[in-house]
């Protein structure tokens, strides 16, 4: 099972139920990976960096605060401005949408 992930911003949404293996996320509750199934959970995100894992590959995006709907479904995150970083945290070109 995966997890799906819906990410939207005021230009629309940036990731539309794109499939992932678990999630990592900065919240003002605390940092948490999240997995399938995982517990519901609402939150509000910190200026921080979302991971994406699928795999062994790995998106990175810089999320400008916001909010976080989990269920066991997946992860919905609207917030106001995101870009791509890479590893290290260096801003990358980012597209419309993944």
């Amino acid at each position: 099972m995966k997890l799906k992930v819906r990410i939207i911003t005021p230009n629309g949404l940036f990731v539309d139920d794109k499939e992932y293996d678990s999630a990592y996320i900065q919240t003002t509750d605390g940092d948490m990976t999240i997995l399938p199934m995982h517990a519901p959970i609402v939150s509000t995100l910190k200026i921080g960096t979302v991971t994406l894992a699928d795999g062994s590959n790995k998106e990175h995006i810089h999320v400008h605060r916001g909010l976080v709907k989990i269920d066991a479904n997946g992860i919905k995150i609207i917030t106001e401005r995101l870009y791509l970083v890479d590893d290290s945290g260096i801003r990358k070109e980012t597209p419309a949408h993944l």
